[in-house]
């Protein structure tokens, strides 16, 4: 039942996010929303940012980020936008609303846990050492928080996303080739 009631609440905030900005919802209009109590709110979560960290983190979890690899790339990329695509209103409501470094650092990390997994699932493809290989995850996702960044200030033109999308799945392989070539070359 705890999960259930947990889920709502995201669902609730979710919803509440199509109709308003992030700074202008409270926890009153959530546990309203919900047919909850304050108590049950807080039960499940710290504040108002820890449910909106936990929906971002339900809604990643919900993608295929972990599991991409060098053959489904483009497919996931395709699965994340087109999530984006769903929630563009309240991802404009967030964006315009919140602390964008605390939006970014989120997003960040994401993108880290991602690329990671991206090149452990992918070492064929991977020739870096471990300095190299951090150097590279974090300048990757530096870039896409970069992306976001730009897409947001677009208020999420799907236009915009699907050409960057397009891009970084051209040049993602192309960056892990040269980064890979040079740490092989070193290693000679």
């Amino acid at each position: 039942m705890s999960v259930i009631t947990k889920n709502a609440i995201m669902d609730s905030l979710q919803t509440l996010l199509e109709e308003k900005p992030f700074v202008k919802i409270t926890v009153k209009d959530i546990v309203e929303n919900t047919g909850i109590n304050r108590n049950t709110f807080y039960y499940h979560f710290d504040d108002i940012y820890d449910l909106l960290e936990q929906l971002f983190q339900r809604e990643v979890d919900n993608t295929r980020i972990s599991e991409m690899n060098h053959e489904n790339r483009e497919e996931i990329f395709e699965e994340i936008f087109a999530l984006c695509m769903k929630y563009r209103k309240g991802l404009n409501h967030i964006f315009e609303s919140i602390n964008t470094q605390r939006l970014c650092a989120y997003i960040r990390n994401v993108f880290i846990d991602g690329i990671h997994n991206y090149l452990n699932l992918n070492k064929d493809m991977n020739t870096l050492e471990p300095q190299s290989e951090n150097f590279m995850i974090n300048m990757v996702a530096d870039s896409m928080v970069g992306f976001f960044v730009y897409w947001g200030n677009s208020r999420f033109s799907p236009e915009l996303g699907r050409q960057r999308i397009q891009d970084i799945n051209k040049v993602m392989p192309e960056i892990l080739q040269i980064v890979g070539q040079r740490a092989t070359a070193k290693k000679n």
